[in-house]
């Protein structure tokens, strides 16, 4: 039951992996912990990575790992030897939660249940005596405790004119237990010693995802590198490719061109895996890779740049070499169709073998036997350099993380503690913090929400 005036050693703000780590750690630690979180559950986000399966973890090298991050890879490295993969894996055993490695070095749970990971997190605050409080989004924040005044004056007459300033209710706290942080939802008011924002970054905004920490943060002189979705799918102008949504080729070579008017297309950025077809474009680990390459939406459809993929769908294999394929095939199967021949020899799926050859306005149907050389070196330069164009990305609605953030140089890596208001931390994406897709990301939310819920914990 909440009264209207709720105190506490720690509050966290974000029911997310960072922030659940972080008050189930301080609340291991001893502190009196109340998490706030605007859902009507937590870990909204969570239960969506990896498809549902969540990749919480990657198995790479400490150094290697930290390679994967675009910018700011120092600052996690006071938080990475604090609470790393086998601290995360040790955690997790723990909860009776075994987690695997795939040969790509993504870790999963044994379930492949992302509910698995957040029931993890629930136990280890529940555990602990954390009050997990849903449904209620933090409104206001305040620092009772630092008088905002303009001009020098006595100290004496501030603690005067400060206690003035306050209700009778704060006047207690603030006297007899020195809380210094008061958050106000829309029926009740929260104090506390320390405080955590976890909230998050714009990406998934179909969780409720709406920045609030951005302006939380910015309210508390914080400065906020812009941010813009990150890893995340493209929607391309090729409606005859929107047909073949659910559609994968496993480890093509994806080639990201820019194209200024007049000038030659310039090579930005090159990434192999597997490529998926979406109703609106394309997607999978390479393309989400190289999507941080791309300016923001906003940028995009105001310049006169544009961009385009080449698409290399064999590229263990030369053009030489597929011609010689398509030449052996048509010479011992003349009656044998095309599509199948790019299916059966060069593994290309079906749909797609179709849907290339009817987009070159060629008869779907055509054997071998009818394949001219012209028709031959048509089809393999589309399957070794198959271009898609860029209208834009799929925004925050399908990004996996926000880029840019709350600046790391006012954060203290070894802390997680404001460099600019004493006894506030931060943790997880709303920092400027952002890795490739692979488990990075997480890895570095749970990190971070360990060292800020450790560090607040010392306040009590």
């Amino acid at each position: 039951m909440l009264s209207n005036n709720d105190s506490c050693d720690v509050i966290v703000i974000g029911g997310g992996p960072a922030g659940l780590m972080a008050a189930g750690t301080a609340g291991s630690l001893g502190a009196k912990v109340i998490l706030l979180e605007k859902n009507s559950r937590c870990g909204l986000k969570l239960l969506i990575t990896g498809a549902g399966k969540c990749n919480i973890t990657n198995s790479a090298q400490k150094d290697l790992f930290l390679d994967k991050f675009l910018a700011n890879r120092k600052f996690l490295y006071p938080s990475f030897n604090e609470f790393f993969v086998g601290e995360l894996v040790d955690f997790f055993e723990q909860k009776n939660v075994i987690l695997k490695t795939e040969p790509n070095g993504k870790m999963f749970p044994v379930t492949d249940k992302s509910l698995t990971i957040l029931e993890a997190f629930l136990y280890y605050c529940s555990e602990n005596n954390v009050q997990v409080i849903t449904s209620h989004p933090a409104l206001l924040i305040e620092n009772i405790k630092k008088p905002a005044f303009s001009n020098p004056i006595p100290a004496d007459e501030m603690l005067i004119e400060r206690n003035e300033m306050l209700s009778d209710i704060e006047k207690d706290l603030y006297e007899e237990q020195a809380f210094t942080w008061k958050i106000t939802t829309s029926d009740c008011e929260f104090f506390s010693k320390s405080l955590i924002i976890a909230t998050g970054g714009l990406s998934y905004t179909n969780t409720g995802a709406t920045g609030d920490g951005y302006k939380f943060a910015r309210d508390l002189s914080h400065n906020i590198i812009p941010t813009r979705p990150a890893l995340v799918p493209f929607v391309t102008a090729e409606s005859w490719s929107h047909k073949l949504s659910g559609i994968s080729v496993k480890n093509a070579l994806i080639t990201l061109y820019e194209k200024v008017p007049n000038n030659t297309p310039s090579k930005i950025t090159v990434n192999q895996g597997d490529l998926l077809f979406t109703h609106f474009g394309v997607s999978g680990p390479p393309i989400l890779l190289i999507s941080r390459n791309i300016p923001d939406n906003v940028q995009l459809t105001k310049s006169d740049r544009s961009f385009f993929l080449l698409v290399d769908l064999t590229p263990e294999k030369s053009l030489q070499e597929i011609h010689k394929i398509l030449l052996k095939s048509f010479d011992n199967s003349p009656l044998r169709q095309l599509k199948t021949v790019l299916n059966k020899d060069l593994g290309i799926p079906l749909a797609l073998s179709s849907a290339i050859i009817e987009k070159l306005n060629i008869d779907t149907e055509i054997t071998g036997q009818k394949v001219t050389k012209t028709v031959r070196s048509l089809i393999v330069n589309n399957i070794k350099s198959l271009e898609f164009k860029i209208i834009e990305t799929q925004g925050y609605i399908e990004a996996m993380v926000t880029a840019g953030g709350i600046s790391t140089k006012e954060i203290n890596p070894a802390t997680m503690e404001s460099k600019l208001n004493p006894s506030l931390y931060f943790c997880g994406e709303i920092i400027d913090i952002d890795a490739d897709t692979g488990g990075y990301n997480l890895q570095a939310a749970i990190s971070t929400g360990y060292l800020a819920g450790k560090s607040a914990s010392k306040l009590c």
